[in-house]
């Protein structure tokens, strides 16, 4: 089960890379009501649709560290991938022009970078867990019918992470002590 739920969560993850492209936009729109915020809104949506694989392999590989016993790992994947985070927002808010997409993307960069934890894992002699390259059908089905992978809301992080850092992002001034842009112009 652990490896057709490990390529059905890059499966999925896959398939929000092109519809990026094409969804971001209406669903944007959608949430935002056509306001001031649709920008931010789309160009967050954007980084986190195209980096879903990441996000969800090193989501989904946190939660089966629970079942081979290494809490240890979950609690460090989730350290490290938020220092990551923390730490390139502060330089993509304060030293580039990205904005929000630079804290769209820190978080993607923080989810990726959190997983070289698992080198641990990897290197481990009699782990449990272990990937195949090949799923059945049944398992695939079976994987899907309990929920996995992720179940809907877990792909849906990106619209309600979104959203909260849109609402906190136009709190922000727009011009910073340091003079760098760092939020919303009320003009």
């Amino acid at each position: 089960m652990f490896s057709t739920v490990f390529w059905l969560t890059l499966i999925f993850g896959a398939l929000f890379v092109p519809a990026a492209f094409f969804l971001c936009d209406p669903v944007a729109h959608l949430l935002s009501g056509g306001g001031e915020f649709e920008e931010l809104a789309r160009d967050y949506m954007f980084i986190w649709m195209l980096g879903c694989p990441v996000i969800g392999i090193g989501l989904y590989l946190m939660n089966f560290m629970g079942v081979e016993s290494q809490p240890r790992l979950s609690s460090a994947y989730i350290i490290v991938s938020n220092v990551i985070n923390l730490v390139l927002d502060y330089i993509f808010l304060a030293y580039t022009p990205l904005g929000i997409k630079g804290a769209a993307l820190s978080t993607v960069i923080g989810y990726l970078g959190g997983m070289a934890v698992y080198i641990k894992y990897i290197r481990m002699k009699g782990k449990m867990l272990s990937l195949r390259p090949v799923i059945s059908l049944s398992s695939a089905a079976a994987a899907l019918k309990s929920g996995s992978p992720n179940r809907p809301q877990g792909h849906s992080r990106p619209t309600r992470s979104g959203k909260r850092t849109v609402m906190i992002y136009s709190y922000i001034p727009a011009t910073s002590e340091s003079g760098f842009p760092t939020g919303i112009s009320s003009t």
